[in-house]
C-alpha cells in the first residue's frame, strides 16, 4: 500500500469520510481469551468497525489504523475492500 485510502459511508443525513493510513487482512482469530482481554477496553474490537458485522470464535480479524481515530478491527470483506481499493 502506497498511501492512505479515503473510505466514506452514508449515514442517514450526512456521509462519514476516514483515511485507512495502513490496514492488515490477517491480524488475529477471534477467540473467548481475546474477547477477556478486550472486556476491559472501552473498544472492545469483536464487530467490525466499518459494517459492524460481529465476530464469531475463529474467525480471522483484520486490523487498520483510521487516521484520528486509531487502530480498528475489520472483517475480512471490508478489509479486502480496502485494499482492493488502493490498488
Amino acid at each position: 500500500m502506497d498511501g492512505p485510502i479515503k473510505i466514506s459511508r452514508t449515514i442517514p443525513a450526512r456521509t462519514e469520510s476516514f483515511e485507512v493510513l495502513w490496514i492488515s487482512l490477517e491480524f488475529i482469530k477471534m477467540n473467548p481469551h481475546f474477547r477477556e482481554i478486550r472486556s476491559s477496553f472501552r473498544y472492545k474490537a469483536d464487530r467490525c468497525w466499518w459494517c459492524s458485522h460481529e465476530f464469531v470464535d475463529d474467525e480471522m480479524m483484520a486490523l487498520g489504523c483510521i487516521k484520528g481515530k486509531g487502530n480498528k478491527s475489520f472483517c475480512q470483506t471490508c478489509a479486502k475492500k480496502i485494499r482492493g481499493a488502493a490498488l
